[in-house]
């Protein structure tokens, strides 16, 4: 499972494009303290109870994994990674020769 903590910020921590829902600040702390946490079960835990609190206050689902992208690179190219969302992070990229 990708980590979906770009879409946890955007629905939780940063909501300005997501203007039907506005979550507590209790809602808002946990979600800062998940995109914190390197303990992989405790961040999945607090990422399902995150999805829990939306459901009940919207009624709805958010999707909190994606389907992975496909990517052909050569071996000698290094650090290509892509955002949860999909976004290429090319600033970090670099060709081993």
């Amino acid at each position: 499972m990708v980590d979906p903590e770009q879409l946890v910020i955007f629905f939780f921590v940063d909501p300005r494009m997501n203007t039907g829902y506005q979550p507590s600040q209790q809602t808002t702390d946990l979600a800062k303290t998940a995109s914190q946490e390197l303990d992989a079960q405790k961040r999945c835990q607090m990422y399902s109870q995150l999805q829990d609190t939306y459901n009940q206050d919207v009624g709805s689902t958010i999707t909190l994994y994606y389907t992975p992208s496909v990517n052909y690179l050569t071996p000698d190219v290094k650090n290509f990674v892509r955002t949860p969302l999909g976004v290429p992070l090319y600033k970090q990229v670099w060709i081993a020769r």
